[in-house]
């Protein structure tokens, strides 16, 4: 059985790592998320994290202005520290998805 959760930590750690830039994970993350995951194979806590993350996607871009920043938006580099404190907090909450998080975190420098 393919493990989709721990195929989208890779991904996120290419993000936070710098193997990948945010127009990378966004291209690579974002569909498979929608659209190959399937809808009953994550956890309602999967679900909320990697749900996080695709939701701030949404909303980042290279160097937003002051309007869009009004309504949410953020820098690919803010997006980053978003998702690091993301899985700091994820880890601390000690949910199924912690341990994925907390090993590939560590590996990740």
């Amino acid at each position: 059985m393919h493990n989709y959760r721990k195929e989208m930590v890779s991904m996120i750690k290419k993000l936070i790592n710098g193997s990948w830039s945010v127009k990378e994970f966004e291209e690579n993350d974002y569909l498979y998320f929608l659209d190959e995951v399937p809808d009953d194979y994550l956890s309602p806590d999967d679900i909320d994290f990697f749900g996080l993350i695709q939701e701030k996607l949404d909303f980042t871009s290279l160097n937003p202005d002051d309007e869009s920043r009004k309504y949410g938006w953020m820098s690919y580099e803010e997006y980053i520290i978003f998702v690091r404190n993301l899985i700091t907090e994820t880890i601390k909450e000690n949910n199924a998805i912690s341990s994925l998080l907390e090993k590939n975190h560590q590996n990740s420098g």
